[in-house]
């Protein structure tokens, strides 16, 4: 049938939700940015999917459709010391191939390094809460080896 002929009652109007899985995904915006609470900054990136996806209704996701943010703070927490901050950085690094000898600073002073580079991504389905419906995140860069 005609999408545009259908009745909006019939039509569901939720973001599609990948199954969760390994799905190899591309970095794009990678940009460093004060993060929410405006106590400190993010180094922030939008991973997107590469190819087709199934969700899970079933439908197709097109490349590019999925389109999940990842932050990793830069600076220590109640919930991080800086030595963590460091260990995400690197790992995903690592996960997109980077060379060893790149610091997490070089990545920080030049996020754009980061764009295009792709790895496979740990996708998994948070739960909706009061905040926000549900969906997809990431739950971390697959380490090959």
């Amino acid at each position: 049938g005609d999408p545009l002929a259908t009745p909006v009652g019939n039509i569901d109007i939720s973001r599609p939700i990948a199954t969760a899985a390994n799905y190899e995904m591309e970095i794009h915006e990678p940009k460093v940015a004060n993060n929410k609470r405006q106590d400190g900054r993010n180094l922030e990136i939008k991973w997107k999917n590469t190819r087709e996806l199934k969700s899970t209704k079933g439908d197709v996701i097109a490349p590019k459709q999925l389109v999940l943010t990842q932050y990793f703070p830069l600076q220590a927490t109640e919930k991080m010391t800086i030595k963590q901050v460091a260990q995400g950085i690197a790992r995903l690094a690592k996960g997109i191939g980077l060379p060893a000898s790149i610091t997490p600073n070089d990545i920080i002073n030049n996020p754009s390094i980061l764009s295009g580079k792709t790895a496979l991504v740990k996708v998994g389905i948070k739960q909706e809460t009061t905040e926000y419906p549900e969906g997809n995140e990431v739950k971390g860069v697959v380490i090959e080896g």
